[in-house]
């Protein structure tokens, strides 16, 4: 999406379910994510949030080692390097699920993306430019939707992120709204566990 403000993210990788096997997600994001996948895909989605967001940032989700272990994912590449190289171990329990959507089977380009969202203060290294993305760096909810042109599926997952962060009661709810697109107009709905 040339010009327009964008979350990082790409496609589910075969090789996130291995690389997440022993990996720990949030009960509340595995209860979300496994109404409508296997727990080991919910934990493979949320390890591909943390692979893309660091493939096309440069920025690790994850927590300090402090001298301990901490978990490490079942595959040795460039991110588990980097998350080693850093004296990290990456945090999948960081990660809150925050909303879906779901393009139609008619449409030419197709997606089914999960959305997640994680405190800043559990990403650590510098934002960089990607081959995918350019103009990488942290911005205000204020100045996303006064200066930026976004998309309204990217609008609808920001507003998620802000209504997570300042209503902890949703945080408890067992739904995750979704967006369906539908005829050149989208159909949101709650879809509760």
């Amino acid at each position: 999406m040339p010009g327009y403000l964008v979350f990082p993210g790409g496609a589910f990788d075969p090789d996130d379910a291995r690389a997440a096997a022993s990996l720990q997600l949030d009960e509340t994001a595995m209860a979300l994510l496994s109404v409508h996948c296997s727990r080991r895909r919910a934990k493979a989605l949320a390890w591909a949030a943390i692979r893309e967001t660091w493939e096309e940032t440069g920025l690790l989700v994850g927590r300090s080692l402090d001298g301990g272990t901490g978990e490490s994912p079942q595959i040795t590449d460039d991110i588990t390097q980097a998350f080693s190289n850093s004296g990290l171990t990456p945090d999948l329990g960081a990660l809150t699920y925050i909303a879906r959507a779901i393009t139609p089977t008619f449409s030419p380009i197709r997606f089914d993306t999960r959305f997640f969202a994680a405190d800043g203060n559990a990403a650590f290294g510098a934002a960089r430019d990607s081959n995918e993305l350019s103009d990488i760096r942290w911005r205000s909810i204020p100045e996303v939707f006064r200066d930026g042109a976004i998309a309204m599926v990217t609008k609808f997952a920001l507003n998620q992120a802000v209504r997570h962060r300042t209503c902890p009661r949703h945080l408890q709810t067992r739904s995750v709204p979704t967006m369906f697109h539908r005829c050149r107009r989208a159909i949101l709905r709650d879809v509760g566990a």
